[in-house]
């Protein structure tokens, strides 16, 4: 899930979204991949100072927030751009992974705790909704954004 979020970030929205004021995008691409370094070098400070089984919950926050994100873009967007059916069965797949297999599995409080499947319920509610309004929206037809807007006319051209 995570390779199909990156791919479609870099693809679609680097430069006019994400990094919208790089110079180039070779620096955009450098820009996202030094944020994904600072992501798994905090990540990884975590783990090693929580050493608990719960630190599983950042993957989980992390797939509910992709869930967000993507509804303000389909909401900016009007239209399917950058956003492949595959992302919000990934994402659904990913909650109902996490938050039933995952996290019941790391520690045997969390399998007894009622919160744990209400929020999985409701991030999986939210991934469904996601697939559901995504499917509704129209087609992004990249060939037709792609045109040029038709060139004014100059008053040489007026006067002939």
């Amino acid at each position: 899930m995570e390779f199909v979020a990156h791919y479609q970030s870099i693809k679609w929205d680097l430069q006019t979204e994400i990094f919208p004021h790089a110079k180039s995008r070779k620096n955009a691409i450098l820009m996202y991949v030094g944020v994904q370094l600072c992501f798994i070098a905090a990540y990884g400070f975590l783990w090693s100072v929580m050493s608990d089984p719960l630190c599983h919950i950042m993957f989980l926050t992390t797939f509910t927030g992709c869930v967000i994100f993507n509804f303000q873009l389909m909401n900016k967007r009007q239209s399917n751009r950058g956003l492949h059916w595959t992302i919000p069965v990934a994402l659904t797949v990913a909650q109902i992974v996490g938050y039933f297999v995952i996290l019941p599995a790391c520690d045997p409080h969390v399998a007894s705790d009622p919160w744990v499947y209400i929020g999985g319920v409701a991030a999986t509610a939210l991934a469904i909704a996601f697939g559901v309004i995504l499917s509704k929206l129209p087609k992004w037809n990249s060939e037709a954004m792609s045109v040029e807007a038709p060139a004014t006319r100059t008053d040489d051209a007026a006067n002939a």
